[in-house]
């Protein structure tokens, strides 16, 4: 009986696989071709790195993707809009050291520096 699993488990990926394959030549985004699929992107990923195949179609479809798409682009947004993790400038983190609150309510006249409430203790 475990026999006759394993072949049906393995055309059940290799079915998902196709799918995930055929999403990705239409829209390379590895997030949707995995829910188009009915997995999760860690599986895509294992899937990925387990069978070299699979791997080397995916980077075709989104290479063959990226070059159907570029010819239909305006060149200033063809690389950056095809490949943001690559071509789009890093993102900065920006830190606020005001109290942003403070000095909203600062610039209508109230005063918001507040003291901690009094501690009220009672006994029985």
């Amino acid at each position: 009986m475990p026999s006759e699993k394993r072949p049906n488990k393995a055309r059940e990926i290799a079915e998902k696989k196709k799918i995930a394959l055929d999403y990705y030549r239409g829209l390379p985004v590895y997030k949707y071709a995995a829910q188009a699929a009915g997995t999760s992107i860690e599986t895509l990923t294992r899937w990925r790195n387990e069978d070299p195949e699979f791997d080397r179609q995916l980077e075709e479809a989104g290479s063959s993707f990226y070059g159907r798409q570029a010819r239909r682009l305006k060149p200033e947004f063809m690389v950056e809009r095809l490949d943001k993790e690559v071509w789009s400038p890093p993102k900065q983190e920006v830190g606020v050291t005001v109290d942003a609150v403070g000095e909203i309510l600062k610039g209508f006249g109230i005063d918001a520096t507040r003291e901690a409430p009094p501690t009220t203790t009672t006994t029985s």
